[in-house]
């Protein structure tokens, strides 16, 4: 983070970033479905949100505070523990009438926005929740006993009842009694085999196929009975399987009358809905094509589908470009677009606007119509739009007055794009001599940084900076971006803020040891380098000394750590090559020293108590999107995984019974790469249908394509990727550097040609030592071909005598333990015992 790199995309991209302004606080939820009236016009107040960032509205500015004073209590909550459910009544839970309405609020509203809202806001039990249930429940939840419940209802079936002839819809509609009584069970039992039928779980299609349309005009004879296909569809899809001998009979009889191949104007290419047309008297959008088509029952053969495509195939339809065409990319500059003016293109006028998209959408880049479109009409369309701070950057937290108006200074140049300010004109002149001084500053040749090497920035915390409420972040980058260092405004800021808006970071190592750079670990199921892993912790903010920075010390400090003054590694641990995460979440390292596994247990997590939200699925199990009904309402599995994962926590009565009604419908056990056993090595190369990619990248594809475990094509997946994805540790790891004398070093960073691949000695050794046994054949080829070119006897200071690591000795001007010259000195620089170079180091420090 405060690499030279890193600071100088941060100063080139400074005018692009700000701190907006948000209604809801961080650890609040945004109400997307309510309404408010904002800046002269209703709008959602997740559209508020979007309207403070299009605004460039600040964090912290009079404006933002006004708005969140006006709108937070309406618009923001707190999700519940254990949300209000409007048809709960005891243990007992009844089905929602959506559709009923209510006067809630001041406004008419469905009993399923009332629902929704509660369930949301409110926690179960409270004062809010109680009121609503009493004054809505008769109202919205449905108590009265159903005839047939979940399944189909017989409804002109006749039927006896208490001397009556009725049929089962009148008999439904007259039960005036409660679900789950006695009296309720008693009729439903008794006339159930009657008026009840069984949906069929995958319902009959007599027009089953893409593309393939009922004819809701044509008639046949059913069953004695003359009937539209459109009812023979639907009485067949409400009780019939696809695969029954019932609906392969009425597909086989009626197919040809009732079905056709609906009309496409398009077929495979696209619809542009930015070019309308007049069709049969109205203008319409090139994509209400599909729609109106269908509704007209217009077959693919038919004279009409010909005669359409005939007339506006040209016009509405094409293939997207694999570069698109950018009108206003001129002369290899990316200029503005003037929306709003109005050119004619190939006859008909156009916006700037329109054309842009269209031909974005429609032309290729190189294309002879993008280039003429530019010769022609780029001199209108575009534009070069004035810079107000040419030269320098500019300040995205100064505000200026503008007509009357305070705005920010990145607000006031985004409207030189729609009221069409040009470079280089008397107005972009005028404008800058007016703002350049507040809005604009060039960069400092050393920046100032607030904080010091070693800790990072309290993003979150904020401090009243001289008069002006400003988060760290934001202080930080104006020093950065305005101050040199060492000058008085840094030091006197440095001095005022650094305790506020600093903290240490963790380190992976505890004090007094080294991080091993090179040496691989395994991190949310992903292979990284030790040096990586440090930085990504750096990266996410874990403080030094809390329980999440000691949780991930302890986990991984014995792969990652060493000390070379004492020649030993972190507490509790041996040299580590890598490692591997267990099913239970730990980490499991492999001693390269014995080849014996070392197994280390340790939660990857915070120790801290931390409420996780509810995952519908389980590990290992990937979401379908599928249509269900959830608390009485159609919706899909992805609207239950977000509401359930932002509105509860796993473990919760709610999530519990979401988990219970829902995860057999909504989720789906996952193909394992590894269900045969063995360990997954992630980047590992393997080749699926002529492709090479890494078994991670196979996994990921597995996931997206919802490839289902013990399935025939995760069957045919596993016999391909398992043998090259999955292994099984050894119990006596390959060494090949191991020898009758003892055990040798690696060159690890010498490359070889091996097996007709280029590789490294130390990769090598260390795919062998993960996968091949010491006894293998394999193992005792690759050390009888490789073992002179990759293994050598490493210089010994002391050898046979033990090294004394209590004291250090002066080399080459810097203050050495001894026993850093074997685990650094000599192991970086391949000293080779015998060597004229080992001897004079033993000749030189061996009798201290």
């Amino acid at each position: 983070a405060d690499g030279e790199v890193c600071l100088s995309a941060q100063q080139e991209v400074s005018s692009c970033c700000f701190d907006q302004c948000h209604i809801c606080e961080d650890e609040e939820e945004i109400d997307a479905e309510l309404e408010v009236y904002y800046n002269g016009k209703t709008m959602k107040c997740t559209d508020v949100d979007n309207a403070f960032n299009e605004n460039s509205v600040f964090a912290d500015s009079e404006q933002c505070n006004t708005a969140k004073e006006d709108f937070r209590d309406t618009c923001c909550y707190t999700a519940p523990a254990t949300p209000c459910n409007l048809c709960k009544r005891g243990t007992d839970y009844f089905d929602l009438m959506g559709i009923n309405y209510v006067s809630f609020m001041d406004k008419t509203q469905t009993c399923a926005d009332v629902s929704n809202m509660m369930f949301k806001r409110e926690e179960q039990g409270s004062e809010a929740c109680t009121t609503v249930h009493d004054e809505y429940f008769d109202t919205c939840c449905n108590t009265k006993c159903s005839l047939c419940g979940e399944n189909g209802l017989e409804a002109g079936v006749k039927v006896n009842f208490e001397g009556r002839s009725m049929t089962c819809l009148e008999l439904d509609l007259g039960l005036l009694i409660e679900a789950g009584s006695e009296a309720c069970e008693s009729v439903t039992s008794q006339f159930a085999d009657q008026c009840c039928y069984e949906k069929p779980e995958t319902p009959c299609r007599i027009c089953n196929g893409e593309g393939v349309g009922v004819n809701t005009e044509a008639s046949v004879l059913y069953l004695g009975t003359n009937t539209t296909c459109d009812s023979l569809s639907n009485y067949l899809g409400s009780r019939e399987e696809q695969n029954g001998e019932t609906c392969k009979a009425a597909a086989t009889d009626h197919y040809d009358t009732c079905c056709y191949e609906r009309c496409s104007l398009c077929e495979d290419g696209k619809s542009d809905w930015e070019t309308f047309v007049q069709y049969e008297g109205k203008s319409i959008a090139c994509g209400d094509f599909e729609w109106i088509l269908r509704g007209q029952n217009v077959a693919a053969d038919s004279d009409k589908c010909s005669a359409v495509k005939e007339e506006f195939y040209e016009k509405c339809c094409y293939t997207a470009p694999s570069t698109s065409c950018n009108l206003c990319y001129v002369d290899g500059q990316y200029l503005e677009v003037s929306v709003d003016a109005q050119v004619t293109y190939q006859d008909e006028p156009k916006s700037c606007g329109s054309l842009y998209n269209s031909l974005f959408m429609r032309e290729a880049a190189d294309s002879e119509q993008c280039n003429a479109a530019k010769d022609e009409l780029a001199d209108t369309c575009c534009f070069e739009k004035c810079q107000l701070c040419q030269g320098g950057f500019m300040d995205t937290t100064a505000m200026v007055m503008v007509n009357g108006q305070e705005v920010s200074c990145q607000v006031l140049e985004n409207s030189f794009s729609k009221d069409v300010i040009v470079a280089g004109t008397e107005q972009c002149n005028t404008v800058r001599q007016e703002y350049a001084d507040a809005c604009c500053y060039t960069l400092p040749d050393s920046p100032c940084r607030l904080c010091g090497a070693g800790s990072e920035v309290a993003a979150g915390e904020t401090v009243d900076f001289y008069g002006t409420t400003m988060s760290c972040t934001d202080v930080a980058n104006k020093l950065a971006m305005s101050e040199e260092s060492g000058g008085d405004m840094c030091s006197s800021v440095q001095a005022d803020f650094a305790t506020s808006c600093c903290f240490a970071t963790c380190p992976i190592c505890p004090s007094g040891f080294n991080l091993r750079w090179e040496v691989d670990v395994e991190y949310n199921k992903a292979t990284i380098s030790c040096g990586e892993f440090d930085g990504i912790i750096k990266g996410n903010g874990v403080m030094k000394g809390t329980t999440d920075c000691l949780s991930l010390q302890s986990t991984y400090s014995s792969a990652c750590c060493y000390n070379y003054a004492t020649s030993s590694y972190a507490p509790g641990s041996s040299p580590s090559t890598g490692g591997s995460p267990s099913n239970d979440g730990t980490y499991a390292s492999y001693s390269s020293g014995s080849g014996q596994a070392d197994v280390e247990s340790a939660s990857l997590v915070s120790a801290a108590a931390v409420s996780s939200p509810c995952n519908l699925c389980e590990p290992g199990e990937v979401g379908i999107n599928a249509e269900i009904l959830f608390n009485g309402v159609e919706t899909s599995c992805s609207e239950v995984y977000h509401f359930l994962a932002i509105q509860t926590s796993e473990g919760s009565e709610t999530c519990t019974m979401g988990k219970n009604a829902l995860r057999d419908a909504c989720c789906l056990k996952k193909c394992d790469l590894c269900a045969g056993g063995g360990i997954p090595d992630w980047y590992a190369m393997v080749n699926v249908n002529g492709n090479s990619m890494t078994c991670l990248e196979l996994d990921g594809i597995i996931t997206d394509s919802m490839i289902e475990a013990e399935s025939d094509q995760c069957n045919d997946v596993l016999s391909v990727a398992a043998p090259a994805c999955c292994y099984v540790p050894p119990e006596e790891s390959c060494n090949i550097c191991k020898s009758d004398s003892g055990m040798n070093d690696v060159l690890t960073s010498v490359e070889v040609t091996y097996g007709g691949t280029s590789s490294t000695c130390g990769a090598i050794f260390n795919a062998l030592f993960s996968r091949e046994e010491q006894e293998s054949e394999t193992c005792a080829m690759v050390t009888n071909d490789l073992a002179e070119q990759c293994c050598y006897n490493k210089c010994s200071l002391c050898d046979p005598l033990q090294t004394n690591t209590a004291v250090s000795v002066e080399h080459d001007g810097t203050q050495l333990g001894c026993g850093e010259f074997d685990s650094y000195i000599f192991a970086s620089n391949f000293i080779v015992e015998g060597s004229e170079e080992c001897a004079a180091f033993q000749t030189d420090y061996k009798d201290e």
